[in-house]
């Protein structure tokens, strides 16, 4: 219950702070990782924006890995998005190095993430990894 409404607080944050916001519908379909909700709730383009959280933003793809949502997470891979898409100066494979989520990492490098491409400090996703001592995560970027 309390991480369901602590991920209630951080869609909401998302909503309040961003010029681009998710709605109730769309973080409702997120938070409740929901595939049905969330295919008639966002269009292609959605999936392309970068979501601001107070000083953070995410693409939607970003906020699947970082609450751990898989079901969304294949979803969105299913679709034509920019997997090296890079928000708050990270990518999606930067975050699953930040987050640990090797399984989100492997599906991502699978389907065609660039696992050297740098942000705008020059860091890679093994960068992010050795940051946090994510050791599976090393192992799978090396």
């Amino acid at each position: 219950m309390k991480k369901q409404f602590l991920t209630f607080i951080f869609l909401l944050t998302i909503a309040i702070f961003s010029g681009q916001k998710l709605n109730k519908d769309q973080y409702q379909a997120i938070e409740n990782d929901d595939v049905e909700s969330f295919q008639k709730n966002f269009t292609e383009n959605d999936l392309q924006k970068c979501y601001p959280a107070e000083k953070t933003s995410y693409s939607v793809l970003a906020l699947s890995i970082k609450m751990n949502k898989p079901s969304i997470f294949n979803a969105i891979l299913s679709k034509n998005v920019n997997l090296d898409q890079i928000c708050d100066d990270k990518s999606p494979l930067m975050f699953t190095s930040k987050y640990n989520m090797v399984d989100f990492a492997k599906k991502l490098l699978e389907k065609g993430a660039k696992k050297d491409l740098k942000n705008n400090k020059g860091i890679t996703a093994m960068d992010y990894a050795k940051k946090y001592d994510q050791y599976d995560m090393m192992k799978l970027l090396k």
